[in-house]
C-alpha cells in the first residue's frame, strides 16, 4: 500500500512541477506534520517561546495551503501579547549574554548622529521655513527666519508632545502670505496624522483639528483663507491600525471652521482604490489632481480652473498608462514630466485648452529624470545616471542644457523652487558626505551652502561603484563602501543591502549605521536591483509581479559576486533590507540559506498570500499581484518567505525587527515568519525577533529608538560575523 501511495505521490509531484504548482502542494504536504502544538522548541542554545499552532487550511484555486500561525493575525489576543513579551525577553537576554559591547556601539552611533540637520527651506512672503534638529533631539522642530544667515525661531517643537519622543511633524504647509502653517502630527509611528493650523505671529493653534489623514499634502489657496487636503473615512472602533483604507476624498477646509463643515471637492465612489494628491499652481489659478490606484506608478492627471470652479475638473490625462507629473505653468501652457513611451522620462508642454496636442521640451536621454522644478523660466532636472544624481539646467528661452557639477558621487533630494524664484534649494548627501543644503542662484549660476554646516566629505572611506551580472546576465550596479585602509582578502565582514521595488531608487545616502559598520572593519554594499527606478520604468517592470524573482536573483548574484571577487565569504556575509526590502531578505534567506551567515529583515512583507487584507496592503497588488488571481498565486507561492520555510534546515543567524504600531506592514507578517523559522531551525544559529513598542513602520521614529535599534543590529552583526573591531570596541 505504501509503495502504491508513494508512486501516486511521485507522479502527482511530476505533474505539479510541470504545471508550475509544486510549491503550494509541497508546502501543504510538508506542513501537515507540523500542525500540532509546538512546545518550547529547543536548539542546543535556545529555548524559544512556545506557541500553539492551529490547523488552518486555505483553498487557493484548488490548491490547499496550511497556515499554522494564522492566530498571530489577532494582534490584540492574549496569546499573541504573551508571545511578544516572551520573544522580546529572549532577545534582550541574548544581547545581555552575547553582546557586551552595546554601550560602545551606541556611543559611536550617537556621535555620528550628533550634527545639525536641516530640511530644504521653503520661502513664503520673505520668511523661510524648515525643519531643524541641532543634533540628537528625538524629533526635528519646525522653525522660521527672515534670513537663512540668522538663528531661526522655533514655531513647533514636537519633542514635548509625547514624553518618549514618539510624536513627529509628518508634513507642513505654509500659507502664501506667511501668516499660517498647517502641520500634521503623527504619533507612535502610525501613518495616521492629526492636522492643526498655527497662526505664526501669535504662535497659537486655531481651534480646529483635522483627523483620519494619511499620505496627505496640503495646498493653500491664493487668498490664504483655506486649503485643499485629502482624508479617509473614520475607521471602525479599535481597527485604525488594521482596517483596509479605501475611498480617499479631497476636501476644502476654511480657516476657523470645523472639519465637519469641510467641503467635499472630489471623490469617486465607483473606484474605492483611487488615491488623490492635490496641487495648486504657483500662480494660484489651477488645482491639479494626481490620481493613482494604490501604489501604482502610473496615474491620471486632472485640472480645475479655480476662477471657474463650476466647470469642474478637466481630464488632461485620463488613461493610467504612464506617469504624468505637473511641473509648472506659464499661463495656460503646462509643463509635464512623463515616461509615456519614454521609460527614462522626458518633458512636454501642452495648452490646457487643447491638451491632446503636446510639444516635446526636453527629450528622453540615457539618464532617468526623477523630478523637475520650474523657476525663472528654467527647468531644473534632477536625474539619475547609474544610480547617482546629476543636475541639469534647461533654459526655456534658448533651449540649452547645462550640467551643474555636484561635489561628489551622491544623491540630490528635496529639490525645491517656485515659478518666480531666483534660487532653488536641494539636499545633497553620500555614504561619506554628510547631508548638506545647497542653494543654486539662477541669476549668477553660483552654488552656495546657506547654513553653517561642518560638512562634508570624509576621505577616510572608499566609495566606489561596480557592475556585476545577474542570473540572466543583466548588468546590475552596486556601491561598495569601506575604510580606505581595509585589507581586502576574501575574509571581510560584509553587509549587503537592497530594496528592489515600487519604482524606488536607492542612490547613495548618509547612514551612520553604515559608517559604524565600516568603522568596525566591515564592507557596506548596496545593490541597485531591478524593480527600482534607477533606470526608468522598464527597470521597474523587470522586477514586478511575475518577474519578481529577478529581484531576488539580482540580490543573490550580488552576494555571489562579493564572494567570487574575494571581498568576503559566506561565513562573513550578512543581508539587510526593510519593508519591501524585508521581503527581499526573507525570500533570499529561505532560497539560499547557505549563502549568508546573518540576516536582518526589517518590517518585511512575509506572507505574500494575505498582505492585501490589512491597511494599505491592497494597494501593493499592482506591484506584487494578488493570491486571489490564479496566475499571480502561482508566482507568489513560489517566493513567499513565510510559505517557503523548510523544516529541519540550518538558517543563518536572523534578527527580525518590527514595530507594534506598524499600520503599513502590519507586524503579524514578522510574527508568523519568526515563529515558523524558529520551529524549522536545525542548527544553533539564533532566530530572534525584536518588537519595538510605540513604533511603526519607521517614519517619525524617535532618534533615541533609532539608535537603540541600530545598536542591537550592529551588535548582532558583530557577534555572528565574528568581527574583529578593536579600534572601535574595547570590551572589558
Amino acid at each position: 500500500m505504501n509503495k502504491v501511495l508513494n508512486l501516486v505521490l511521485f507522479y502527482i509531484a511530476i505533474y505539479l512541477i510541470w504545471t508550475g504548482n509544486y510549491t503550494a502542494w509541497a508546502y501543504h504536504v510538508q506542513s501537515k506534520s507540523t500542525s500540532t502544538p509546538v512546545e518550547n522548541i529547543v536548539n542546543q542554545k535556545f529555548v524559544y517561546p512556545k506557541y500553539t499552532t492551529i490547523k488552518h487550511i486555505d483553498n487557493y484555486h484548488g490548491f490547499k495551503v496550511l497556515d499554522n500561525y494564522r492566530n498571530f493575525e489577532k494582534l490584540d489576543s492574549a496569546s499573541t501579547k504573551q508571545w511578544i513579551k516572551a520573544e522580546n525577553q529572549l532577545t534582550r537576554e541574548y544581547f545581555t549574554q552575547h553582546c557586551p559591547n552595546l554601550k560602545s556601539i551606541k556611543d559611536h552611533l550617537t556621535k555620528l548622529y550628533n550634527y545639525p540637520k536641516f530640511s530644504v527651506p521653503r520661502e513664503y512672503n520673505g520668511l523661510y521655513f524648515y525643519l531643524y534638529n541641532p543634533g540628537i533631539n528625538n524629533q526635528s522642530n519646525l522653525v522660521y527666519t527672515d534670513s537663512l544667515a540668522k538663528q531661526p525661531t522655533t514655531l513647533i517643537d514636537p519633542n514635548f508632545i509625547n514624553k518618549d519622543g514618539t510624536a513627529t511633524i509628518s508634513n507642513y504647509a505654509v500659507s502664501q502670505n506667511g501668516q499660517y502653517v498647517a502641520y500634521g502630527i503623527s504619533k507612535v509611528g502610525s501613518d495616521w496624522q492629526d492636522w492643526h493650523i498655527r497662526e505664526i505671529v501669535s504662535n497659537k493653534d486655531l481651534s480646529e483639528t483635522l483627523k483620519w489623514i494619511k499620505y496627505n499634502s496640503v495646498e493653500w489657496t491664493k487668498d490664504n483663507q483655506g486649503f485643499y487636503y485629502t482624508r479617509f473615512n473614520k475607521p471602525m472602533a479599535n481597527k485604525a491600525y488594521e482596517e483596509a483604507n479605501y475611498y480617499h476624498k479631497v476636501f476644502y477646509h476654511k480657516l476657523n471652521t470645523t472639519q465637519e463643515q469641510d467641503k467635499l471637492i472630489y471623490e469617486n465612489k465607483a473606484n474605492k482604490e483611487w488615491y488623490f494628491s492635490p496641487h495648486i499652481s504657483d500662480d494660484g489659478r489651477y488645482l491639479l489632481l494626481t490620481i493613482v490606484v494604490g501604489d501604482a506608478s502610473n496615474n491620471r492627471l486632472y485640472c480645475m480652473d479655480l476662477r471657474n470652479k463650476a466647470q469642474g475638473f478637466k481630464k488632461l490625462f485620463d488613461t493610467p498608462n504612464a506617469q504624468y507629473s505637473f511641473i509648472g505653468n506659464n499661463g495656460n501652457i503646462f509643463y509635464i514630466q512623463t515616461n509615456y513611451q519614454h521609460p527614462h522620462s522626458r518633458i512636454i508642454s501642452l495648452d490646457i485648452n487643447n491638451p491632446k496636442v503636446t510639444t516635446e521640451v526636453v527629450a528622453e536621454s540615457n539618464v532617468t529624470i526623477i523630478d523637475t522644478v520650474l523657476a525663472s523660466q528654467r527647468l531644473i532636472l534632477n536625474t539619475l545616471k547609474d544610480a547617482s544624481s546629476k543636475l541639469f539646467i534647461f533654459n526655456l528661452n534658448d533651449k540649452i542644457m547645462h550640467n551643474l557639477d555636484l561635489p561628489a558621487l551622491g544623491t540630490v533630494s528635496g529639490l525645491r523652487g517656485k515659478e518666480h524664484d531666483h534660487d532653488v534649494y536641494f539636499n545633497f548627501a553620500s555614504y561619506n558626505y554628510q547631508p548638506t543644503i545647497f542653494q543654486f542662484n539662477l541669476t549668477t549660476n553660483s552654488l552656495n551652502t546657506p547654513f553653517s554646516q561642518e560638512s562634508a566629505q570624509s576621505n577616510s572611506y572608499v566609495v566606489k561603484e561596480i557592475f556585476y551580472k545577474s542570473k540572466d546576465n543583466t548588468p546590475i550596479p552596486m556601491f561598495l563602501c569601506y575604510k580606505e585602509n581595509l585589507k581586502i582578502d576574501g575574509n571581510c565582514p560584509t553587509l549587503l543591502y537592497g530594496y528592489g521595488g515600487f519604482d524606488i531608487s536607492i542612490p547613495p545616502s548618509y547612514k551612520p549605521f553604515a559608517l559604524t559598520f565600516m568603522d568596525m572593519g566591515g564592507i557596506y554594499a548596496v545593490a541597485n536591483l531591478r524593480g527600482g527606478g534607477e533606470y526608468g520604468e522598464n527597470w521597474h517592470k523587470a522586477g514586478m509581479k511575475e518577474k519578481k524573482q529577478n529581484v531576488f536573483d539580482d540580490f543573490i548574484y550580488a552576494a555571489k559576486w562579493l564572494i567570487a571577487n574575494k571581498f568576503t565569504n559566506p561565513s562573513k556575509l550578512a543581508i539587510n533590507g526593510a519593508s519591501n526590502g524585508g521581503l527581499l531578505v526573507g525570500a533570499c534567506l529561505v532560497q539560499r540559506p547557505d549563502l549568508y551567515a546573518c540576516a536582518i529583515p526589517s518590517v518585511g512583507v512575509m506572507d505574500m498570500l494575505r498582505f492585501q487584507n490589512c491597511t494599505e496592503g491592497w494597494a501593493w497588488t499592482c506591484e506584487y499581484g494578488s493570491a486571489q488571481n490564479p496566475i499571480d498565486f502561482k508566482t507568489l507561492i513560489k517566493y513567499s518567505p513565510y510559505h517557503n520555510i523548510k523544516n529541519n534546515t540550518c538558517y543563518p543567524a536572523t534578527l527580525i525587527t518590527t514595530g507594534d504600531h506598524d499600520d503599513r506592514v502590519v507586524p503579524w507578517h514578522s510574527f508568523k515568519f519568526a515563529a515558523k523559522l524558529q520551529q524549522a531551525q536545525k542548527c544553533n544559529n539564533p532566530i530572534l525577533i525584536r518588537i519595538e513598542t510605540n513604533a511603526g513602520h519607521g517614519a517619525g521614529k524617535p532618534l533615541a529608538k533609532v539608535i537603540e535599534e541600530m545598536t542591537d543590529e550592529l551588535a548582532f552583526l558583530r557577534v555572528n560575523l565574528s568581527m574583529n573591531d578593536t579600534k572601535l570596541i574595547n570590551d572589558k
